[in-house]
């Protein structure tokens, strides 16, 4: 004990003379996302964070399952921490983290930001709520601006509303602004507001076109553990239960984390404060219960964007209906404007979950009931047959997680109101200390929809989609990791750009060499089989055929000094169909120079492609907040540069300045996003305050 006590004294030391303890955001999305996609939703990923660091995780009596809800923990690390805690007793520091066999210091670096030793309510206690949030609680704002420095033909004088393409013009400035403000206390309260404008957007109030000041707003007020009353917001918020079939699941990432990212972690309510405009609720929600029972209702009205119809079938009445749902949350052009905000959408619905004191299981029920003003009606196309139509939807559904020894069982059964069913059933096993693996199995009907649900799947939607999923996590030797997954799947009815029923598969190992921390080496293989239609000038007759898409990365980041790093990366993908065969490749040079108070990230990439299906995402270095998946596609070079300067601990600023410069092209995109000439420039800065 003795030994414990000194450590702890070093650890206060450290702390006091520490830098500051925010996250690696950045090192966190690359550990977890090494391998770049575009399906992946790095808006979640960012508000799981955030919503983490803000209430971080008492370590001293969480559960498996919260402590599982840092997503870039692995399950035998979860364990590691829980054994140590049962042999050694509560933790003193946090900085005893690093005393834990089985998870390196790089890990624990990211991890403590996000846990805390205990929870005390003192402050809460002795303080009224209103002095707390004028004084004493974490408060900060922030505000970002850009712009692309080159012109598109979209942009017309405001006055002038003729243009050579006719009713679609811009109808605002270039400028992008984003802003955010919140004030938190840990176990308390939070406050935020989010207000945007995306570039193209107007400026101004005009109650006619819906406009008041910026395009998008969105905020909440939360209180936390009031007795019985664990939560309660107003305003915006999303909701994670099960496996996501009725109110969706947090983040996953079927790319790279191919065991940990099939089960949910994140569950609850959390309040919203990002820039899309869709899929969250806007009203008032509640959880009541105890540590074992909960209980959580709520009700939400929200404004959607919608092209709204007239069915001329009926001569006796006028019957309006939806006839298409707008998910982009641009409302730059006329046509736009017109739709915004044009449906309005009714949602309640409730959760009630229980765990076993063991915390062995844990198992609920949801139910979500949507209604709208008009009717939804979709375009009758041959492959949208069972898609939802009408004014009411409903969802039920049960799940269950079941942790025995090394294995852990979780599944999830939900129908909506059409007949369509929705089935989840996975199983992961922590087998040895350097192996885990997992299998999937999933089942969503053509006929199953449920509007806030998203679950683990191959396809935007979980629903006309059934497939087996194996994957795995090993360490045969030190520092060498290995990931692998093969994904078979299958629609039973047809889909978008496919006549027929199809299957499909997909497979990919990575594997990262890490002698020492300052030099990682890592490869990524993956191919890709989907069938898609398919016709040439030889066979204008549509044929439906297989479509083979292969790629491989090689990443090397060396850092010869603690402040500075270098990575480079070659990545080569090719696609084949029929007698078609194009491919692409890209070569990317990074250097990044890191201190204290002031950073520099910048690249120089060259890429290729030769057609749109050999594009190419990777990841770049953005502001805070700010998460790129950047799309090289064509023939060029890109580059940016980063800066961030840090003169006081309250004060941070950003500036970021990119360019394409794209080779034998005389205009960059199409319509009134066009650009003449070959080179595509933008600027962002950013400021943030800490008070």
């Amino acid at each position: 004990m003795n030994v414990k006590i000194l450590f702890f004294l070093f650890c206060i030391v450290i702390r006091i003379y520490g830098q500051d303890n925010s996250p690696n955001y950045e090192k966190i999305l690359d550990f977890i996302v090494p391998v770049a996609d575009e399906d992946i939703d790095l808006d979640i990923l960012n508000e799981t964070l955030i919503s983490l660091f803000k209430h971080p995780i008492p370590i001293n009596t969480a559960e498996r399952s919260e402590i599982l809800t840092i997503p870039f923990l692995y399950e035998n690390e979860v364990e590691y921490i829980l054994n140590f805690r049962t042999e050694y007793g509560d933790f003193l520091s946090l900085y005893e983290l690093y005393l834990i066999p089985g998870i390196d210091s790089a890990k624990i670096d990211m991890l403590i930001p996000f846990l805390k030793i205990n929870q005390s309510r003192i402050l809460r206690d002795t303080v009224p709520m209103m002095s707390n949030i004028l004084r004493t609680s974490r408060k900060s704002i922030m505000l970002r601006y850009a712009r692309l420095l080159n012109s598109q033909k979209g942009y017309i004088n405001s006055k002038n509303y003729t243009s050579t393409l006719g009713n679609q013009y811009f109808t605002g400035s270039a400028n992008y602004v984003y802003g955010r403000f919140e004030i938190h206390e840990p176990d308390d309260f939070d406050i935020g507001i989010t207000f945007e404008k995306d570039a193209g957007e107007p400026f101004f109030i005009d109650p006619a076109l819906q406009f008041y000041g910026f395009d998008h707003y969105a905020g909440y007020f939360r209180i936390l553990n009031r007795g019985i009353l664990k939560e309660l917001t107003l305003g915006d918020f999303k909701m994670h239960f099960g496996e996501g079939l009725v109110f969706g699941r947090g983040f996953s990432n079927k790319g790279s984390e191919t065991v940990g990212s099939l089960k949910n972690r994140y569950s609850g309510v959390h309040p919203y404060q990002g820039a899309a405009e869709s899929s969250f609720f806007r009203g008032l929600s509640f959880t009541l219960g105890n540590r074992y029972l909960s209980f959580t209702g709520f009700a939400s009205r929200k404004l959607q964007d919608a092209t709204i119809s007239i069915d001329s079938s009926r001569s006796a009445e006028i019957m309006y209906y939806a006839s298409s749902l707008s998910e982009t949350g641009y409302h730059r052009t006329p046509g736009e404007i017109f739709k915004k905000q044009q449906l309005t959408e009714y949602t309640t619905g409730f959760n009630s979950n229980y765990s076993l004191p063991s915390g062995n299981l844990t198992f609920g029920i949801s139910f979500l009931f949507n209604s709208w003003k008009y009717p939804i009606y979709n375009t009758h196309r041959y492959y949208n047959q069972f898609e939802f139509s009408g004014k009411v939807n409903y969802n039920g559904g049960f799940y269950y997680n079941f942790i025995k020894g090394k294995f852990s069982v979780f599944g999830e059964l939900a129908r909506s109101i059409s007949n369509g069913y929705g089935l989840v059933q996975g199983l992961i096993a922590n087998i040895l200390p350097n192996f885990e693996a997992t299998i999937h199995l999933r089942y969503y009907s053509p006929r199953y929809f449920s509007k806030y649900g998203k679950s683990f799947s191959e396809f935007t939607k979980s629903n006309n989609e059934k497939g087996i999923y194996w994957g795995l996590k090993l360490w045969p030797f030190p520092h060498l990791e290995i990931r692998a997954y093969i994904d078979i799947f299958r629609s039973d009815w047809l889909r978008y750009n496919l006549t027929t029923p199809s299957t499909g598969k997909e497979f990919l190992v990575y594997m990262k060499f890490e002698p020492k921390t300052s030099l990682i080496f890592d490869v990524t293989y993956k191919v890709e089989s989907k069938y898609r239609n398919h016709s040439n000038a030889k066979t204008p007759l549509v044929q439906t055929l297989e479509g083979i898409k292969r790629n491989l990365q090689f990443r090397f980041t060396f850092q010869p000094r603690k402040s500075l790093i270098f990575l480079s990366r070659l990545k080569g993908n090719s696609y084949k169909i029929n007698e078609s065969n194009t491919f692409g490749y890209c070569l990317s040079q990074d250097v990044l120079w890191i201190k204290p108070k002031f950073q520099i990230k910048s690249r120089i990439a060259y890429f290729y492609s030769e057609d749109y299906l050999n594009r190419h995402y990777i990841y770049e270095h953005d502001v805070l907040y700010s998460y790129s998946m950047v799309n090289y596609y064509g023939h060029g070079l890109r580059g940016y540069i980063l800066f961030k300067f840090s003169p006081i601990r309250l004060l941070d600023l950003w500036f970021k300045a990119s360019i394409f410069d794209y080779f034998n092209v005389e205009n960059i995109g199409s319509g009134i996003s066009m650009i003449p000439g070959n080179k595509k420039a933008e600027i962002k800065c950013q400021v943030r305050i800490k008070f």
